[in-house]
Formats: C-alpha cells, structure tokens, sequence
C-alpha cells in the first residue's frame, strides 16, 4: 500500500551583532553557526523519534495493556531485549543494511539493562566475548539488537502508575521509516537589514519529514527507569 509523507518547512536562525563579533575577537559568529548546527541536528532527530511515537505495535514492560499499569520496577532487562526481537522476527521484518534490528533508547532505560547481573545479562554476555567493551562503556548488540543510544527519545512524565515517568524505545528493521525530502537542510547568512550593516542572520532551512512506512517494521517499546524523576 501507498504511504504519503508530506514534508514541512523547518528552520532556526540566530542573529549576531557585529559589537558582538567586536568584543570576542570575532567569537560570536563561529557559537552562533554551532549552535544553529547542533539544532539541525537535534531538530531531525526529535521529528523522527515524534513520528515513531505513533507506532501501534506497543510492547509494554510488564505485558500491560495500558500505559497507567506501568511500574517504576518495569525497566529495560534482556528479557524485555528478546521480546522486541522476537516481535520484528515473527513478522519476517528484514534486519538493516548491517545484518541486525536495531533498538533506540533513551540513555537512563539503557543505565537498567546494563546494571542487570547474573547468567545472560548485558554485563555476563560482554565480559568474555568483548571485556574491552565495558571498559569503554559501549552499548554494542545484545539479544541480537544493536542498541543507539538517543536522549531525545520519548519521556512521559507521571505517563505510567502514580508518578511513575514512561521512556518509549524504538525497536526498528528495514522500512520502519520514511524519510521524504523536498528540500535539503541548507546554512544560510542573510542579512545585514539595518542602515549600519550590524546585523547578519544565521541559521538553517529544510523541507522534509518523517512517517513510518510499515508499522510491523516497527516496535514502540514503553517502560519505566530506576534512574528517572519519578515524581
């Protein structure tokens, strides 16, 4: 079936004063085109994580129904790991181009599964196959799922029981998600405006956008972290 992605203009800009670029040796412009950068960046990121939020293949920790019967106790573990597997794999998803699913999550649901100890923990999986890898503290694969680390996941505060905050993750195989583009994120200086040439704009412009091009492709993980605000 068709899946129609309508891409949206998006763009932020900052404007420099040239007392500003006086007065720090010309500093102002070079944190102006960073800080523009990082939210292009950031802006990108946080639309596809919006988009993946309207998975409707939810796993919940616990095997709830609902979001409110969410625990605070309900953490990331590799058992929760080997359900988001076993859910793409069911459904015959194809893994990515590098031979593995994927999951995305939020740096506090990965602090749970790495804490976990015992037989076929993160830490019991990493220390013989890969010890050079705990002590760098990567994330790597674990329960055949190649962990990214994105703090701009999905947090709903008070989202679960009581004041319990919910954290989504995004387990994801090949055409999970779209992108369509009209337009490239392009970095552009406009400007100056006023009589005394003072002003200069800096900032970055796209046209493009997210959607999930097959849901089976896609699971919205929900659980809860020992580590989050929780109140």
């Amino acid at each position: 079936s068709k899946v129609v992605i309508i891409p949206a203009e998006y763009g932020k800009v900052v404007t420099t004063t040239k007392l500003a670029n006086l007065v720090t040796g010309g500093m102002a412009d070079r944190a102006a085109a960073r800080v523009v950068a990082i939210n292009a960046g950031r802006t990108q990121n946080k639309l596809a994580t919006l988009a993946m939020d309207l998975g409707t293949n939810i796993l919940r920790q616990g095997g709830y129904a609902t979001d409110a019967e969410i625990l605070v106790t309900d953490t990331m573990d590799g058992s929760l790991m080997g359900k988001i597997y076993n859910r793409l794999a069911s459904e015959s998803v194809p893994m990515m181009a590098g031979g593995d699913y994927v999951l995305i999550a939020h740096e506090n649901v990965i602090h749970d599964m790495r804490e976990q100890s015992g037989a076929n923990s993160w830490i019991d999986a990493h220390k013989y196959a890969l010890p050079e890898s705990i002590l760098r503290n990567e994330v790597g694969m674990y329960k055949g799922m190649r962990v990214i680390r994105d703090n701009l996941s999905t947090i709903v505060a008070d989202g679960a029981a009581g004041t319990v905050d919910m954290y989504h993750s995004y387990g994801v195989g090949f055409n999970a998600l779209g992108l369509a583009v009209s337009q490239g994120i392009e970095m552009r200086a406009t400007g100056p405006f006023d009589k005394l040439g003072r002003f200069v704009n800096l900032g970055w412009h796209g046209v493009f956008n997210f959607k999930i091009v097959e849901q089976q492709a896609l699971v919205l993980v929900k659980c809860a972290s020992s580590v989050g605000a929780n109140a």
